[in-house]
């Protein structure tokens, strides 16, 4: 379905300009069913589940602009800073020259918020908590809004999180002026009961633009299944001759980046992540970034800048919650641009930033804190969480072939188990979270 076309949904022609130039002359799949068969542009909740880098953001994207321009009011939510960062700078960018106003709510960002309240603006990017927020302190805005988008919907699993995410959702479906909601979400088993709770026609497509090898390398042989084709392979690397895991991942990390692919390393803590980039720092010899050294240097001291200045120089960095956001976006623009060769980052990244990489390397490990013992446990990632940090392996518009999603281990059982759980198991039941959490707070908060 060509972008042009969209022009008999009373889509304006200056948008449509910016989507060809955006995004490309045609929609993709799931865009295209979302238009066609779901009434992406018509009334009525609506839930997409589909897999990351599959297009679904656009759809959220797509509508939000059409609503604005209809003189309806959008709240386009997200789970972090990082990610309402990029998203405002991406759509500010790309619709301040149509005359639709956006603006920006985090912990980052408050200067905005006196609009909002006002009401003067056409989309508003806001974190989740953020938005509740607003919402006890200014409950009146509900009134106002017209279509709330929420983004990586399938955090309402999250033990931590998703209790915060069903209230809020909770909140937007008893408003009385019945806001359209549009639900953004990785595939997950059992999803239509999420979508008859709010009331939603529900969209699933586990096609992706760009194949993805889904796998576990061991002993020498990285072992996949192709997410589209279910094709079955298996890929010679080299021997690392070791149990030892940061070695593991520190070698594949290097044997790619010698290739002179682009690596996305999954780390369960921010420490391991500066650990580990210093480490191949010090063993791989690939071309100083000064472009990216020079920029840093003159920003403000921070407690990261010198460990990220000394990495920069084998074009490695590392992504976590202690860099400033001057930092964070550095890092991601030159990641982006493919002079960061190899990234290390905390979970932050999973959530929806569009960055290009062919590989991504997962440790396979998470640290959750268990309310029943009041203590952080390091626990293994479950299949959601791994279906989404492996999404960023194989960017539409990045990568042409494939990329590869790989778990590694030293272990012939473990990987024949991971391959199993991981790769060739179902995807995991939603399952609500707010029967287990603080119930105090949330009616505090109510």
């Amino acid at each position: 379905m060509r972008v042009d076309t969209l022009e008999a949904y009373n889509v304006a022609p200056d948008v449509l300009a910016i989507w060809r130039e955006s995004v490309g002359a045609e929609l993709l799949p799931v865009q295209e069913r979302a238009v066609k068969e779901f009434g992406l542009f018509s009334q009525g909740n609506l839930i997409v589940f589909s897999p990351t880098s599959s297009g679904k953001t656009f759809i959220g994207e797509m509508a939000a602009v059409k609503a604005a321009r209809e003189n309806t009011k959008v709240f386009y939510l997200v789970p972090q800073k990082a990610l309402a960062e990029e998203k405002f700078q991406e759509f500010r960018q790309r619709y301040g020259k149509a005359g639709i106003k956006v603006v920006v709510s985090s912990r980052d960002h408050r200067e905005y918020d006196e609009d909002i309240e006002r009401r003067e603006f056409q989309i508003a990017v806001v974190v989740f908590e953020k938005m509740q927020a607003l919402l006890v302190s200014r409950p009146q805005l509900m009134e106002a809004v017209g279509l709330v988008v929420v983004d990586e919907l399938q955090l309402l699993t999250d033990p931590t999180r998703g209790p915060n995410l069903e209230l809020l959702l909770t909140k937007l479906r008893i408003a009385g002026s019945r806001p359209r909601i549009l639900g953004l979400s990785a595939v997950l088993g059992r999803s239509q009961v999420l979508a008859d709770w709010l009331g939603a026609r529900l969209l699933v497509d586990a096609r992706r633009p760009v194949e993805l090898r889904k796998g576990v390398l061991c002993c020498g042989t990285f072992t996949y299944r192709e997410h589209n084709s279910g094709a079955q392979g298996t890929e010679d690397f080299a021997d690392y001759a070791t149990e030892k895991r940061h070695e593991l991942v520190l070698g594949a990390a290097e044997e790619l980046a010698r290739r002179g692919e682009q690596v996305l390393v999954f780390l369960p803590d921010r420490v391991a992540t500066v650990t580990f980039a210093q480490l191949l720092a010090g063993r791989i010899r690939l071309p100083s970034l000064e472009a990216a050294i020079d920029e840093l240097r003159d920003q403000e001291e921070t407690h990261a800048r010198e460990a990220l200045l000394e990495v920069l120089s084998s074009s490695v960095a590392f992504h976590n919650s202690d860099l400033s956001p001057e930092e964070r976006a550095l890092v991601e623009r030159h990641f982006r641009t493919g002079g960061i060769r190899v990234l290390f980052s905390t979970s932050t990244l999973a959530m929806g930033l569009n960055l290009p990489v062919k590989n991504v390397i997962l440790d396979g490990k998470r640290w959750e804190y268990l309310r029943r013992y009041g203590r952080w446990s390091l626990e293994d990632i479950s299949k959601s969480e791994y279906e989404n940090m492996s999404g960023r392996a194989g960017r539409l518009a990045h990568t042409r072939d494939f990329g590869r999603s790989i778990l590694i281990t030293s272990s012939p059982f473990e990987a024949d188990v991971w391959l199993r759980h991981y790769v060739g198991s179902d995807f995991e039941d939603i399952v609500p979270t707010l029967r287990d959490a603080p119930l105090e707070n949330h009616v505090v908060n109510l």
